[in-house]
């Protein structure tokens, strides 16, 4: 697997975006968005789904 994408994927699991721009420049290439785009759609969707059911299994 390509180290780029790779790097980008680490980046969407995270949903930092800052890391994406930053993978960008060093890189001087657009791949690292390759592998953000998946993971940053279902950490953002695990966010809102999981978020309400962890607050209530914490009270």
């Amino acid at each position: 697997m390509n180290p780029l994408i790779l790097l980008g994927a680490c980046a969407g699991a995270g949903t930092i975006t800052a890391a994406l721009r930053a993978l960008q420049e060093e890189a001087h290439s657009k791949l690292p968005a390759l592998g953000y785009t998946v993971p940053y759609a279902v950490g953002n969707i695990l966010l809102t789904a999981w978020g309400p059911v962890i607050v209530a299994l914490m009270r």
